[in-house]
């Protein structure tokens, strides 16, 4: 949360050398391309050339957008730094999946291992250590095909294949050009209104998660006492009959050996169920 109680959001535009991912950033910030920066952190106050703030659904949202070439996870060069970009993902509120409509290698490579790399970037666990029952914690994503203006000579992409690609992942879908800013910008509150869903499903299951750990103490409480006080009512009524009877001495062991093997058996309990 900034100063001025605005909401920060740090965006990641993800995607192949050459989809256009500056060019989209530049448009969104700057309204122009190939724009020129000073060489400093970009996340501040005092350089608000590297945000923008948009209203969305009736509040303002601070959007600080990178991008990130998805190529550097997968030739893993030696001489450079992943950390940095893996930091980058794993703090991200939101993430735009970028890929060029004229070049199907790189919707493939977004879609598989790009989008991958996002997910295995997450963080496990929250700032308070509590664990995210999703296995991660989500993430706002969007999937956005560039290069709109080249569609009716070039296109290698069917925007059918990629509309269904995002669907099953519950994300929207959106192609666009980069010299359109509009498009750009509605494509930025879509992705603001994702990653808010996304934090309420993570809260949500945290939430669950807690409410059944707490439903199963009880319940394991209550089973221990139970069986207890028949363990201890058994062990009564096998004191009551005489000791020279055989049957009473082989039907207290078999209340017993039950017992034991109660004892023995793993509790079930109850497991919320997650989605992704």
């Amino acid at each position: 949360m900034s100063a001025k109680g605005i909401r920060r959001r740090e965006v990641v535009v993800l995607g192949e050398p050459g989809v256009g991912k500056t060019c989209v950033v530049d448009k969104f910030l700057r309204n122009t391309h190939f724009a020129c920066y000073e060489v400093i952190d970009p996340i501040g106050d005092m350089y608000p050339y590297y945000f923008r703030t948009l209203e969305v659904d009736g509040e303002s949202e601070r959007i600080e957008p990178l991008d990130v070439n998805s190529a550097l996870f997968r030739e893993q060069d030696p001489n450079l730094n992943l950390g940095t970009f893996e930091a980058m993902l794993s703090r991200a509120a939101g993430v735009v999946l970028l890929y060029d409509i004229t070049c199907k290698k790189s919707y493939e490579n977004i879609t598989s291992e790009g989008y991958l790399t996002v997910w295995c970037n997450r963080k496990a666990e929250r700032a308070d250590g509590e664990k995210y029952p999703a296995g991660r914690q989500r993430v706002g994503c969007v999937l956005v095909g560039n290069k709109l203006d080249l569609a009716g000579e070039k296109r290698e992409v069917r925007s059918e294949v990629a509309a269904e690609w995002a669907s099953m992942q519950g994300m929207r879908f959106y192609e666009l050009d980069a010299y359109n800013r509009e498009a750009i910008e509605e494509v930025m509150r879509d992705l603001v209104r994702s990653i808010k869903k996304a934090e309420r499903r993570d809260e949500e299951d945290i939430q669950m998660s807690k409410h059944t750990v707490e439903r199963t103490g009880e319940g394991t409480s209550q089973d221990a006492e139970g069986r207890a006080g028949n363990q201890q009512a058994s062990q009564d009524a096998g004191d009551q009959q005489p000791a020279s009877s055989s049957k009473s001495k082989e039907k207290g062991g078999w209340r017993k050996s039950m017992s034991l093997l109660w004892d023995a058996l793993p509790r079930l309990t109850p497991k919320a169920k997650h989605s992704t």
